[in-house]
Order: C-alpha cells, then structure tokens, then sequence
C-alpha cells in the first residue's frame, strides 16, 4: 500500500519512476561488482521517496520506513533551483525521520548525458554504502556523531579496526622509547596488524577529540609503562587506557622491570613486564604472546 502527495503530474511521476528504476538497476550491478550485497543498500530495504524535480535535475531522498504505507511525496519547482543539501535538510526538518540516502539524477535529459549523470550517481551511492559498511564495524560510537567525518579520514588510512591497535605511551623522544615501539609495530606487522600513536597523524584539530579517534576505530590497545625517562606516571595513558576498558576493549598492559608498581587504578590488571636493557626481545616475545595466546 503507499500513499501519494505533491504536486508533480502523473506524466512526470511516470518519467521519475523511469530514471529511479535505471539508477536503481545500475546500483544494483555496481554493488555485485564489488561484492556487495544489494541489502547493504537502503535501496533495498523500506523507505518513503520524497522528490524534487526542477528545470535541470530530480532530487530523490530515501527516507526510512518503520512500517505502514510506503509514501510517495513528489514535487515539482520550475522556477528555482534546488540543491540536493538544501532540499534533504527541508525534508528532515519538515517530517522528523531518518534520510537513509540522497541521490541526484538526471531530469528529463537523454543520451550520453543522462547516462553519464547516473553512472555519477550510482559511483556516488555505492561509495556512500561501502562507508557505511566501514563506520559499521566501529563500536562505541554513541555520542560520537560529530566525529564521523574523522572516522571516515582513519578509516581510508587504516580501513579494518580489528586489525588496528593503539599505542598509548610517553611521546619522548629517547633512543629506548622508539625502539619500544619499533618492537611492537614489528610484531604486529608480521601478524598482518597495523599499530598507530596519536602523535603520528591528526585527524582532528581538538586534541581530544583527535584521540578519540584513534580510540575508536582502534579494537585493541597497547599501553607501555616505564620511568626510564620520568618518575612520575604520565596521566594520558592512564585516561585512554580507562576509556578502551570502558569501551570493553582489550588491553595489552606493558610494565618496564624497573618501575616498582603499575598505577593503583590498574593494581588489580594483569600485565605484562619487559626489560629495558632488552628492548627488543622482550617486547617482541610479550606482544607476540599476547596476540596468538590471549587474543586468539
């Protein structure tokens, strides 16, 4: 059953469903191209399909379905223009629902033309579903929404979170720091696992939120405690060691030999000790453990 409002006539109406079939189609083929299931599209599951035609193009917007009658809203302006940004923000202010998908596609063209805007289209949606797929595997996301587009930037450098692992460790430049890290990014490395450090790359101006990000679309951490250049505990480790425990994340805890006690919030934490006289050797045997024992 479905429902229908506006003020486009039934000719145009015929004309728009036309060119979303098309585009629907070729999305379709797009997505077994690469692998995807269709249903990754909300092309393919319930919505209400609002749409703006003007002189030059049709805005289509797929708003979700809960249930009930399938609405059709369909418009037409052949005085202004519209863009596709201006028009979903009216839409979902105007009806207060979710918009699953937004696409721009030819009106009323024909041709090479209008081939070629919905070949746009389509490469546009598809790229749109496969992040969609990506922001799907992150957990702990709630109340993070303003911090998607940030996501996405990590996401294109390192794409799978589960193979990503966060160092949280002294920025100090020394000798036998770096060559901590150098060890663990080794070992991982051999496994197919990609570690990162906050400082290597910003993708955020605010320096929380940028840690945020590595939090988040990290699955597992490492953190290494040692005082062979302080002998105070540095207190961002211990916050973003709290906050992938609070995100039910595992966490490798890392103990230099030489630091008589692990902070009293992690007193009870099971960890791992290493040598820094045998930087290497050590670090690489408690990693490697670690991964192919207690993560396997």
């Amino acid at each position: 059953m479905s429902h229908r409002t506006g003020n486009m006539t039934d000719s145009d109406e015929t004309i728009l469903c036309s060119v979303v079939d098309e585009f629907a189609e070729a999305v379709e083929v797009a997505l077994e191209r690469e692998g995807i299931n269709i249903f990754e599209s909300p092309l393919w599951r319930p919505w209400n399909l609002l749409a703006m035609t003007d002189r030059n193009k049709a805005i289509v917007v797929f708003e979700r379905n809960s249930g009930g009658f399938t609405e059709f809203h369909l418009m037409q302006d052949t005085v202004d223009l519209w863009s596709m940004s201006e028009f979903t923000k009216v839409m979902k202010l105007a009806r207060q629902r979710d918009i699953e998908a937004t696409v721009q596609l030819p009106w009323k063209s024909s041709g090479a033309a209008r081939a070629a805007q919905i070949k746009k289209a389509v490469q546009s949606h598809v790229d749109e579903v496969k992040r969609s797929q990506t922001l799907g595997r992150l957990s702990g996301t709630s109340g993070l929404e303003h911090l998607q587009p940030n996501f996405e930037r990590f996401l294109r450098d390192h794409p799978e979170p589960s193979k990503n692992f966060f160092v949280m460790m002294s920025f100090n430049p020394s000798p036998q720091l770096e060559e901590v890290y150098a060890s663990i990014a080794a070992a991982l490395h051999d496994r197919g696992l990609h570690c990162v450090r906050a400082d290597q790359k910003d993708y955020a101006d605010d320096l929380w939120a940028n840690i945020e990000v590595y939090l988040t679309c990290c699955n597992f951490g490492i953190a290494v405690y040692e005082d062979m250049h302080s002998r105070s505990s540095n207190p961002n480790v211990a916050l973003e060691v709290g906050y992938m425990m609070a995100k039910q994340k595992r966490v490798l805890l890392l103990k230099e030999k030489g630091l008589p006690t692990m902070p009293s919030d992690l007193a009870h934490k099971l960890y791992k000790s290493f040598d820094a006289f045998q930087i290497q050797k050590t670090v690489t045997a408690e990693v490697t453990r670690w991964v192919d024992t207690d993560l396997d």
